[in-house]
């Protein structure tokens, strides 16, 4: 079987043209893409900056809190465990019913 050439056509080299959408080349649109997406990732970061300091503040804060509420002040009374107690042991092992 012998195969014959067609006369090819000669190659015409075309310079891509970029698309365009609305007027905007896609270039200028993934270049303000990176533009947009470095600026979140900038304000994303300064955000948990300030979430961080502001946890951190917290933590500080009821650390301070507990210290100040692990001493028991004369306003907060506490209520006597052996409140509800009707008998008392002696060392003798008698034991003494309180009266009613």
């Amino acid at each position: 079987m012998t195969m014959t050439r067609q006369n090819p056509r000669p190659l015409q080299i075309q310079q891509a043209k970029q698309p365009q959408l609305g007027g905007i080349s896609l270039e200028e649109i993934v270049k303000s893409m990176a533009s947009n997406t470095l600026q979140f990732q900038q304000e994303t970061r300064s955000g948990l900056k300030n979430l961080e300091n502001q946890v951190s503040q917290l933590a500080n804060m009821v650390g301070r809190l507990e210290v100040q509420n692990s001493h028991t002040f004369p306003s907060q009374l506490e209520k006597n465990p052996r409140e509800n107690t009707r008998a008392i042991s002696l060392r003798s092992g008698k034991e003494l019913e309180e009266p009613h």
